[in-house]
């Protein structure tokens, strides 16, 4: 039986790239028509695959991995990551095509450029695992385009007192927040 616990990253709206900050460097992929700003220490996954949606439903894209100082010590999971994913031949953009585990139903944020977005909240639990997802969704984008927050943690209670912190989660919200924020879209 599931678990689900609601988990909210900041819905943030996008802006576009802005002078870039110390330790911050401009992201960008023109096959996939977006580009972005990127921490320091985050590895950058240009093979990412999101399988969690069952066999044959694959969802490509570009992830960009928590980088360590987050997770060494802590109970949050190095799987941990921001993504931006693509699903190509798709009629109507929307969220809950990149997630089937949603908390809630869709709402629609406004962000700069013009680009509305469509936000969905997703949670699973598991054998000590807690899985957090956020996607939005670019309405009317042709393909359809989506970033994911995903944050896998462990729970702290199966540790010896001491020997592993909780992460920090507003920490881990701000930086994913300003990966979304820098987000735009490349003319085509």
């Amino acid at each position: 039986m599931r678990t689900l616990t609601k988990f909210f990253l900041a819905a943030a709206m996008l802006v576009p790239l802005a002078a870039q900050a110390s330790g911050w460097h401009s992201y960008r992929n023109a096959q996939m028509g977006f580009a972005m700003s990127n921490p320091d220490g985050w590895r950058v996954d240009t093979s990412h695959i999101y399988t969690a949606m069952g066999p044959g439903k694959d969802i490509h894209g570009v992830a960009f991995k928590v980088r360590k100082s987050f997770t060494t010590g802590t109970n949050l999971s190095d799987d941990s990551y921001f993504a931006v994913e693509i699903l190509p031949g798709v009629e109507q953009c929307r969220a809950a095509l990149f997630l089937d585990d949603a908390i809630g139903k869709p709402r629609i944020e406004s962000g700069n450029n013009g680009l509305q977005w469509e936000v969905l909240d997703g949670a699973d639990q598991g054998a000590g695992n807690s899985y957090e997802e956020t996607v939005q969704a670019v309405i009317g984008s042709q393909p359809c385009i989506a970033t994911r927050a995903f944050a896998h943690s462990t729970n702290i209670d199966n540790y010896d007192p001491g020997t592993v912190k909780a992460f920090n989660r507003r920490a881990f919200n701000a930086t994913i927040d300003k990966m979304r924020r820098s987000f735009r879209l490349l003319p085509r």
